[in-house]
């Protein structure tokens, strides 16, 4: 019965061997994977077959690929393209003979007939040779001398190049437009000079601390002052300290503390002195005399009490609070800080080549807190302030765009604006007039037109002529603004070279 031996890709020469000295029958197939690196080689195959003929063993190479079958049967091992092809096949190849030594290996019959093949090309090349004529050893030497001064000519037009500088003539282009930033338009209208203009938003907070400017009093000492107490009884009154008396004829009474206790004599009508003092400290404490006339409490039943002096010492004292103007300042002092914030938000929204419309920056209050209230006591009024705010925005290719057409349009005839020394400076915008969201500004463009010159024309015409005279052709074949400079590789070389194509030219329009 057949065995079979599935190769892996892992499997190289030596495993393959180790795993046919171990095959059990006298037929043996490998299979070999497709695009596997086993047995690609042909010098592996040829150790299989020899191993095969040394070991008795019947082997048969089953793969899919073409070249590995063509391979194994190029060194004498029987290829099939799958299993049971193998198996069906009775005889792989002729039977072993006992008697018969192992021969060496032998190349394959292609092999053989592309080595012959090889032989008989020689030959005859050989005796093509011996047939030429004797003069064809004179024919190639004249041959080979065409072929040396051919390439000394070769050389002598290519290896020469040259440089040209030309420095053409110039003029000046100074352009003034009026441009117009209209959100509304898609396109650069050359005739009205409106360019596409975008809004972009943004929200900024930020808070302030101004100092408060307001002056307030507040209430600082008490008002104090000798009081009089009249017994009502014929026996003695004390008045103990701490008792309220009180004024009556003003709208809201004011309030005194006894200072110490009143002894008051036994008698109808006798009197005594005491001190008092304001509750509330204040200038509303400093009473006329004759205003304090009621006692609270049980002494009332027992004693009157009057103020022969009036009573002084209540003061305020003077601090600072938050006055309406404070606001305001608050106000105006954030603004610039909320304004620039927000510039710089919208810098970083910016595209390569946009820039902003500052004039058309507009904000909205979102909020506005104030840490004090009008009149508060307090050194410092803080401000927070949300504030969302619009700008327009400008691509700066649309606004030179047109001051580029503008210079274009005054070059002189046979003068080409050309890039270097262009410039372009914007002016402070403004609204225009009786619209809505439109903004103007000017916008100035500088440049250069240069004369257009035949560069290729003129390097065909100096071409092999030496520098003094390519000089002069230069000159009145081309509107030049000061001599064109030559410079010649090899330095040595006397004329400029004659293929025009090694002539490198560069137009210097600044000069």
């Amino acid at each position: 019965m057949d065995q079979i031996i599935e190769l892996e890709d892992i499997d190289d020469i030596h495993t393959i061997r180790d795993r046919l000295a171990t095959a059990t029958g006298g037929r043996v197939i490998l299979v070999v994977p497709w695009d596997s690196p086993a047995l690609r080689k042909s010098v592996d195959l040829q150790i299989v077959q020899r191993f095969a003929d040394t070991t008795r063993l019947d082997v048969a190479i089953v793969s899919t690929e073409s070249e590995v079958r063509t391979a194994a049967r190029e060194v004498g091992l029987p290829a099939f393209r799958s299993v049971p092809a193998a198996q069906r096949a009775t005889l792989w190849r002729k039977p072993f003979d006992e008697d018969e030594e192992l021969a060496p290996w032998q190349p394959s019959r292609r092999k053989t007939r592309e080595a012959r093949r090889a032989a008989v090309e020689r030959d005859q090349a050989d005796a093509q040779a011996r047939r030429r004529h004797p003069a064809w050893g004179i024919l190639k030497v004249v041959l080979l001398m065409i072929v040396v001064v051919a390439l000394a000519g070769t050389a002598l037009a290519i290896i020469p190049q040259a440089d040209i500088e030309f420095v053409p003539r110039s003029t000046q282009l100074i352009a003034n437009v009026e441009v117009i930033a209209d959100p509304a338009a898609e396109t650069v209208d050359p005739l009205t000079g409106h360019v596409p203009a975008a809004e972009i938003t943004t929200i900024v907070r930020d808070l302030i601390t101004v100092p408060t400017t307001g002056k307030r009093g507040i209430p600082d000492t008490r008002a104090s002052g000798p009081v009089i107490f009249v017994n009502m009884l014929n026996t003695p009154v004390t008045v103990g300290k701490g008792t309220a008396v009180r004024t009556s004829a003003t709208g809201q009474a004011v309030r005194f503390i006894v200072t110490d206790d009143v002894q008051v004599p036994a008698g109808i009508g006798a009197q005594a002195e005491g001190r008092v003092e304001a509750v509330e400290p204040g200038a509303a404490g400093n009473v006329p005399a004759n205003f304090i006339n009621e006692i609270e409490g049980v002494a009332a039943l027992a004693v009157r009490v009057s103020n022969p002096e009036p009573l002084t010492g209540g003061g305020e004292r003077e601090v600072r609070s938050v006055d309406a103007a404070d606001r305001e300042t608050a106000r105006e002092q954030i603004a610039p800080k909320l304004r620039e914030k927000a510039i710089e938000q919208f810098q970083a929204q910016l595209g390569p080549g946009e820039f902003l419309i500052p004039e058309s920056l507009s904000g909205t209050i979102v909020e506005a807190t104030f840490d004090r209230e009008v009149t508060e006591q307090a050194d410092t009024l803080t401000l927070l302030m949300r504030v969302e705010y619009s700008v327009f925005k400008i691509a700066s290719e649309d606004a030179n765009g047109l001051a580029f057409a503008a210079l274009a349009n005054q070059a002189p005839a046979g003068y080409d604006l050309i890039p270097q020394g262009l410039g372009f400076q914007r002016g402070a915008a403004s609204p225009v007039p009786n619209t809505e969201n439109l903004y103007q500004f000017p916008v100035q463009g500088i440049g250069y037109a240069a004369a257009a010159l035949d560069i290729n024309r003129a390097t065909r015409q100096v071409a092999g002529k030496p520098v003094d005279e390519a000089v002069a052709l230069l000159k009145q074949a081309l509107p030049l603004k000061s001599d064109p400079k030559i410079r010649i590789y090899p330095d040595w070389f006397p004329v400029l070279p004659w293929l025009s194509f090694r002539i490198k030219s560069e137009v210097n329009p600044a000069g």
